[in-house]
């Protein structure tokens, strides 16, 4: 179908991860109409990726957590936030809305049907798992895992003639915050370049987090045998005064140091990502950089950062790509988003999928990926 010169409303309430994985499909709408405005709708969170992707022109928020459950939303400060928000989506005059989540839940299904209604949109696109009547236009939801996310959303863009090469995701880094990531290296030491270590993992699923023992063990053998600083990076919250990566010689530790557009430049120029399944290993995915993202609870095939291959611990056959996304291959993993339901958030009390990734394997996958940039980096050097 062909849109008219109405603006589009995408709606994806999203942490970093979720975000990063939704911009092949809003390159793919803005290759398709370039005269048409596109705002997204998106949580504080998720508003860091959007506002700087050259394909969007308005970011919009909404704190999603406060109408995750039905009391938020009749509290007085939950309906007074979502009338303005109404007004506001209802005047600007979209001639379509773009859902870019499942839905998952019944709860949830209505939460976006009463979102695309007050658009007042005529076109409405999302997936479809039987939940999906209100939609206009559907794309099948086959289950968590069936296709990658971001294929996911490429399907749904497809019905408003959006179609994609796969192009893949892209952040324009603004040069003043590529400056200020280096005027923090240069102070911190860094030379000769780096390795970036991410231990969080946010506050939906702490099931997803690896031994901080194992990532320092994972950083001593990157220091020791490759010759690289590993930076640390994340948000003050993140406290790891106690923990043995604080006592690993080579490791700087940058956590709240940056802004997000900093991060995505010291993300950008870093030889190797080494981080559970969250937002740095996705930016790593964006940003074209070598890297492992550890999976546990969470469904690989669904949420691996793009570009990824996927890897299982016990296997001698890793993929050979610079970004790899490894798990452990057990029998009840995942158990987050598996088929059309949402799972253990929680994971179960043993989290045997995270123990049993070793820090062994990680570093050994992690030397591996160095010297194949070593010698490409060498080789560019030769030819240019």
């Amino acid at each position: 179908m062909i849109l008219t010169g109405a603006p589009i409303l995408v709606v994806k309430l999203a942490d970093i991860g979720d975000a990063v994985l939704s911009l092949p499909a809003i390159q793919a709408i803005r290759s398709a109409y370039p005269a048409n405005r596109i705002d997204v709708l998106t949580t504080s969170v998720g508003a860091h990726v959007y506002r700087l992707s050259p394909a969007v022109d308005q970011v919009i928020t909404l704190e999603k957590h406060r109408f995750d459950r039905v009391r938020g939303l009749f509290s007085p400060r939950g309906a007074l936030e979502l009338g303005r928000l109404s007004v506001r989506l209802r005047t600007a005059g979209y001639g379509a809305v773009i859902l870019l989540h499942h839905l998952t839940t019944s709860f949830g299904a209505l939460k976006f049907r009463e979102l695309a209604r007050v658009t007042g949109a005529p076109v409405r696109v999302g997936l479809d798992n039987g939940r999906g009547s209100f939609l206009t236009h559907r794309a099948i939801d086959y289950g968590f895992g069936a296709l990658p996310e971001w294929q996911y959303g490429l399907r749904v863009v497809e019905e408003i003639g959006a179609a994609s090469t796969g192009e893949p995701p892209v952040l324009d880094i603004p040069s003043g915050s590529a400056a200020a990531a280096e005027r923090l290296l240069d102070t911190s030491g860094v030379e000769n370049g780096y390795a970036v270590l991410h231990t969080e993992v946010g506050e939906f699923s702490p099931a997803r987090s690896w031994h901080h023992d194992r990532f320092a063990e994972v950083a001593h053998t990157i220091v020791e045998q490759a010759g690289r600083s590993v930076l640390l990076v994340g948000t003050e919250r993140d406290s790891i005064s106690g923990s043995p990566l604080m006592n690993v010689s080579g490791v700087v530790n940058l956590l709240g140091m940056t802004d997000f557009a900093e991060l995505c430049a010291i993300v950008a120029g870093a030889d190797l990502v080494v981080g559970c399944d969250s937002a740095v290993a996705h930016l790593a995915g964006a940003l074209g950089c070598p890297g492992i993202a550890l999976f546990g609870p969470t469904n690989v095939d669904a949420w691996k950062p793009y570009g990824a291959g996927v890897a299982v611990r016990e296997s001698e056959d890793v993929p050979s790509g610079p970004l790899i996304a490894l798990h452990s291959g057990i029998p009840c993993s995942p158990c987050i988003y598996t088929g059309y339901r949402l799972g253990r958030p929680g994971g179960c009390p043993a989290r045997t999928c995270m123990s049993s990734l070793d820090a062994g394997t990680v570093s050994r996958i992690a030397l591996r990926i160095l010297e194949d940039r070593s010698v490409t980096n060498n080789h560019d050097n030769r030819t240019g």
